[in-house]
This record gives C-alpha cells, sequence and structure tokens, in this order.
C-alpha cells in the first residue's frame, strides 16, 4: 500500500493551480496518502527570453522531471499535455487527468480594443498588436486579423503587464488560464472567446497530464482511477493525428467530445500560411475522423 507520493510541477501561477487541481482529487480519493510538493525548474523555464523552437522539438518542460522519475527523487510530474513529448524516454510514462476550457481567448484592455461582432478594433484605429507565446497561435491569428503579431514567450502574469505597459494591445491565452488565474475579475481586462475551428490550439492545449514510472503499477492503478474518460480520449486522439501530421507540419488539433460526439479541429502550416479542417461525427470514429482532417489539410491519403 502506497504511504506516500511525491508530486512535482512547475513553479508558474498556472502550473501550481492546474498541480492543485490533480492533487486535490488524490486527497479526495485517496485521504490515507501523503502528499508531498516539489518545485521544479525546467530548461524552459531558465531561459524565458528564448522561444520554444530553440529548445529542440519537444521537451524544454519535462526534461527535468523526467530525470527525477528516473532517478526515484518524484513519483509523478504533473504538467500541461501540450508540454509532453509524443516519445517518451525509457521507463516513463504519461497519461491524461483532466482538462479545462481549450478554447483561445484573446486579452485586452477595455477602452484600447473594442469587440465589433467577432471581430476586434483598436480606439485609435491604428493596428492592432498582438505578442502571443506560440507558432500556433501566431500563424493563425495572421490568417483571421489584419494585425502584427510577433513571437515573444512569457507567462500569463507577464503577458497582462504587456498589455498594461503599452508593449501588446492584444494576448491570447487559454480559457482554462483565464478561468484559474480569476482573470475575469481584473475589471481593466476585456475577452473575445473564440471557438476551436477559428483559433484552432495546439494539441492538449488545457490538458492537465501526469508523467510517472511505467513500472509503478499502483501509482499507474491511482493515477486511472482518477482520471476522466473524455479528456483520455481526446488527448489520444489529438497525440495520434500529431504523430500522423508530423509536428513540424501540423500545428493545432483539437478533439472534443459532448456526449457521444466528437468535433475535430485540425490547422496545418503550409505555403506560409494557416490553413483550417474541422469535422463532426461518433466519438468511437475519433480516427477515421483525425485520419479525414488530415487529408483535407493536406491533400494526402
Amino acid at each position: 500500500m502506497i504511504e506516500k507520493i511525491r508530486i512535482a510541477f512547475r513553479r508558474s501561477d498556472l502550473a501550481i493551480k492546474r498541480s492543485e487541481l490533480f492533487i486535490n482529487v488524490i486527497k479526495s480519493k485517496f485521504p490515507e496518502i501523503e502528499i508531498e510538493r516539489l518545485i521544479k525548474i525546467p530548461e524552459a523555464d531558465k531561459y524565458m527570453k528564448l522561444l520554444f523552437s530553440d529548445f529542440g522539438k519537444q521537451g524544454g518542460f519535462t526534461g527535468v522531471f523526467e530525470k527525477a522519475l528516473q532517478e526515484k527523487e518524484i513519483d509523478i510530474a504533473v504538467h500541461c499535455g501540450k508540454d509532453v513529448p509524443l516519445t517518451l524516454p525509457e521507463g516513463i510514462a504519461f497519461h491524461a487527468f483532466s482538462r479545462g476550457d481549450d478554447r483561445n481567448v484573446i486579452v485586452f484592455l477595455k477602452g484600447v480594443v473594442t469587440k465589433n461582432g467577432d471581430m476586434l478594433e483598436k480606439i485609435t484605429g491604428e493596428t492592432i498588436y498582438f505578442k502571443v507565446s506560440n507558432f500556433c497561435r501566431k500563424m493563425q491569428i495572421d490568417s483571421l486579423f489584419k494585425t502584427d503579431c510577433v513571437l515573444e514567450r512569457a507567462n500569463v502574469p507577464e503577458q497582462i503587464a504587456w498589455l498594461r505597459n503599452g508593449e501588446a494591445d492584444c494576448i491570447m491565452v487559454s480559457a482554462s488560464a483565464v478561468d484559474l488565474l480569476y482573470l475575469k475579475e481584473m475589471e481593466d481586462l476585456d475577452f473575445l472567446y473564440l471557438e476551436r475551428n477559428e483559433i484552432v490550439p495546439v494539441f492538449n492545449q488545457s490538458v492537465i497530464g501526469v508523467e510517472y514510472r511505467s513500472e509503478d503499477k499502483e501509482i499507474e492503478k491511482i493515477i486511472k482511477e482518477v482520471a476522466d474518460k473524455n479528456t483520455v480520449e481526446e488527448v489520444q486522439a489529438e497525440r495520434y493525428s500529431l504523430l500522423k501530421g508530423g509536428v513540424d507540419e501540423m500545428i493545432g488539433v483539437n478533439c472534443h467530445i459532448e456526449g457521444d460526439a466528437m468535433s475535430v479541429s485540425g490547422a496545418i502550416y503550409s505555403d506560409s500560411t494557416a490553413k483550417k479542417a474541422a469535422l463532426s461525427g461518433e466519438a468511437i470514429t475519433w480516427s477515421y475522423m483525425c485520419d479525414k482532417v488530415y487529408e483535407k489539410l493536406s491533400g494526402r491519403r
């Protein structure tokens, strides 16, 4: 019987909030188990001025945790699903836990930018200036809005500071970040929520997922007992889609389950622009729908 679980996570406000959601469920289901919290600083957090691409394909957020797992310093690492590599180190397993609202949200200051239907306008009539943290969002913003958009990494509180300091007119975050960080309580902010097929989220956006040692079957049993079934299926479908399309080509993919139905949205980077496609059907046919969306985007069969 497990008496104690050592759970590690990043030090950002959002990472702490997501980790607490996971920890609270573990504590409620298994009150007899002691939880020890540990904070780790991954390479991607040490060098915030570098873009994600500077850390290789994936893994800039997970390497330090995977090493700690292999050395048995920790038992579970909690991540945002989008940061977890598709190919894991030997002896490391990944499992989805739950998912918040994964839609993308444009955030801006009231009185600087206004909503005009489902579009945005700057009060002064000037071009809107976006700053975003990932390539997936930038490519789709460039295709959807007449705006200047640059890539720059920062945690959400620093991105809010960009707005207040006049360094950007708009930022884009996940709807789950809006909820977890209580951004709607900030009276100077306004929000434009975008549907999943308008700005397709990066794969596994807003997913809370965990890494653990594949040999630890008791830990695995606990994780599977608390995991949300729909999230597990959505994550499986999105990771399948990304592997099929390639990390460099498929810039965004989202699979969303409601009842027995699943909607699949994809975005691909081709000819210097973002192309999007979507399909809906029965959730049990997710691999077929993912294949069809990729075929629409790439023209391949």
